[in-house]
């Protein structure tokens, strides 16, 4: 039975958010807890996302499904705003989310001990500023924030 362009479309988007992420397709697979073959699969077309799949992929990687499974972005304008009404704490790990992911080349050190870095800097570098500061922030992290 020949498959719906529909399929081959979502397929390209599957694959084209795997390899921003920069993964192969083992380990994107591992990702998301299911087998080689079966992503190599879906990101060929021939078999469909199954509704588990899409969920690990929204919970893990924290977003909308629908450009995936219908080719529809946010416009910059509308992420911005959905930014804009985090908390400090949650823009934070934003931020550090994007650096490790944009300063990700070596796969060899874990994004989570990059990030435990990174926070580490982050406390670093508000001790540097001056407690007066408008840009400074009057509560620390925490360990269990995170």
């Amino acid at each position: 039975m020949a498959k719906s362009h529909n399929n081959k479309e979502i397929a390209g988007r599957l694959k084209e958010l795997r390899l921003n992420l920069k993964y192969t397709q083992e380990q994107f697979a591992e990702f998301l807890d299911i087998s080689v073959q079966l992503y190599k699969k879906m990101e060929s077309g021939e078999n469909n996302i199954s509704i588990a799949t899409l969920h690990k992929m929204k919970k893990k990687l924290r977003f909308s499904v629908d450009y995936l499974l219908f080719g529809e972005k946010d416009d910059q304008e509308s992420i911005w705003n959905r930014v804009i009404a985090l908390d400090d704490s949650d823009k934070e790990k934003l931020l550090i989310r994007l650096f490790v992911m944009m300063t990700s080349d070596d796969r060899r050190v874990s994004a989570k001990s990059r990030e435990e870095q990174l926070f580490q800097m982050l406390d670093q570098v508000r001790e540097a500023v001056p407690k007066d500061s408008p840009h400074t922030k009057t509560t620390k992290r925490t360990k269990n924030k995170r």
